[in-house]
């Protein structure tokens, strides 16, 4: 498993909470890629909160844990915002 250094988010802190909602947090400074077939491993969270690539990803894994999400928005803030406050 190699180490990749990612992105230079705008809010890390909200994609760090949304990567350990989803499971993807490893440890401090670790994370699963969100391919589960890739065995990289990523010394920052994806740029869920900026990133409108990852938008979909995340409404799939809300859907599937019955997270309410804001109507009628794409916005990858909004959205990452929902599922980081899921418990």
């Amino acid at each position: 498993m190699k180490d990749v250094q990612t992105n230079d988010s705008k809010n890390p802190k909200l994609d760090e909470k949304v990567a350990k909602v989803m499971g993807l947090k490893i440890n401090k400074n670790k994370y699963r890629s969100l391919d589960p077939v890739q065995r990289t491993t990523f010394t920052s969270p994806p740029s869920f909160s900026t990133n409108p690539k990852l938008v979909d990803y995340m409404i799939r894994f809300a859907k599937e844990k019955g997270i309410k999400l804001p109507k009628w928005t794409y916005e990858p803030e909004k959205i990452a915002q929902a599922i980081s406050e899921y418990k």
